[in-house]
């Protein structure tokens, strides 16, 4: 959705702003921007809506140079949340989050009607909140509107530079709440610039690290914290969230014997191994021991009398699985998520073991009497 291609800044003083940044964001996803003041990470989210022009390089949008778009038209298809919100004192709440529709001459009643099923979506009453002026709302309700504003015209892409970090604690731990609840609903292009590793973290599906106009580090929130990738990316995530990523892990949780079947099999057969391991649930393998999904006994029973058919006609392909190192966090928040019995856990796309809930909790137990050994050795006992 968004490529910059070897992008740099640098500005008549001689400061290197950016340096040959080269950045995919995925179509959908939230990347976030994070580093230490003048780091550079401003700079390149403004350089997406042509508020800062690159000194070398290229940046597409859906496949389009954006150096070739005019800027106004670019902006107006490229939602924008600044740390200010800047809402116009002396228009009401409905005026504002029409603005753009307004500028883009939408028909009334359909900006009308989108104005208000955005105020639904985070939580503003229409009818209370729709003839309000911006200083009759809270700072949080403020930046509520200022997100939806950003999104009124849908937008394809949407910028947000640091807009949480001027309201209180409790504000901002529920905007950052609100803004993962509504990604998963309208499944945006954000590039979101913050400074709080804490909210990167949280909200983000990849962060990149930024350092001096580069990219020290791109990943997942995961690989960050088990993974970075020098003492910078370490230091600045910080001890304590480092040592939060160390509790137990997958490989520490799961059965290693399970019921395993090859796609090729057919259902008898799979029926069978099913009753010999008293399971409900066969993983399922390819002839090189890849994995490929699970099969379940409900799938397998109401398919049996069908004599062709073979295990690789009813598995799923589509269920979670977890890589060894995945913490009991990550782990137990899959199970509270969704309805799975279980959880595959594979390694380079092999199958190593089988996490269900009990032999979770049977694996916690078993390392608190290991640290509760440890702690009377240490005591002397």
């Amino acid at each position: 959705m968004i490529t910059f291609e070897n992008v740099s800044k640098q500005y008549p003083d001689g400061t290197r702003a950016l340096k040959n940044i080269t950045l995919t964001v995925e179509e959908g996803e939230l990347l976030t921007l994070i580093g230490p003041s003048g780091c550079g990470k401003t700079t390149t989210m403004k350089m997406v809506n042509r508020l800062i022009e690159p000194t070398e390089g290229k940046i597409y949008v859906d496949g389009n140079d954006i150096s070739s778009i005019d800027p106004v038209e670019l902006r107006r298809n490229i939602g924008y949340v600044i740390q200010q919100i800047g809402l116009l004192p002396h228009m009401t709440i409905a005026e504002n989050v029409a603005l753009i529709p307004n500028l883009k001459k939408w028909p009334k009643d359909k900006t009308q009607k989108r104005v208000d099923e955005l105020l639904d979506l985070v939580g503003l009453d229409p009818s209370v909140f729709r003839d309000r002026y911006p200083l009759e709302l809270s700072g949080g309700q403020q930046q509520r509107v200022g997100v939806i504003r950003a999104l009124a015209a849908e937008p394809p892409v949407v910028l947000m530079d640091e807009p949480f970090s001027a309201l209180d604690p409790i504000s901002r731990e529920q905007l950052q709440d609100e803004l993962v609840k509504l990604q998963k609903e309208i499944k945006k292009t954000i590039v979101f610039v913050t400074h709080d590793m804490d909210e990167a973290i949280k909200i983000a599906d990849r962060i990149a690290v930024m350092k001096d106009g580069e990219i020290v580090q791109l990943s997942d929130p995961e690989t960050l914290l088990r993974e970075p990738k020098n003492a910078f990316v370490q230091n600045f995530i910080g001890e304590e969230r480092l040592e939060s990523g160390k509790g137990p892990k997958a490989s520490q949780l799961m059965f290693v014997k399970t019921a395993v079947v090859t796609e090729t099999k057919g259902l008898a057969e799979a029926m069978k191994t099913l009753k010999d391991h008293l399971a409900d649930t066969l993983l399922v393998i390819d002839e090189s021991g890849n994995y490929k999904g699970v099969a379940f006994l409900e799938d397998i029973h109401n398919s049996y009398n069908e004599k062709n058919m073979k295990v690789k006609d009813v598995l799923k392909s589509d269920t979670p699985v977890v890589q060894p190192s995945a913490p009991y966090s990550f782990v137990a928040e899959i199970f509270a998520k969704t309805n799975v019995p279980s959880i595959p856990v594979v390694e380079k796309n092999k199958l190593v073991g089988l996490i269900t809930k009990a032999s979770m909790m049977r694996g916690l137990a078993g390392l608190k009497q290991v640290e509760m050994g440890k702690e009377e050795e240490l005591n002397g006992e």
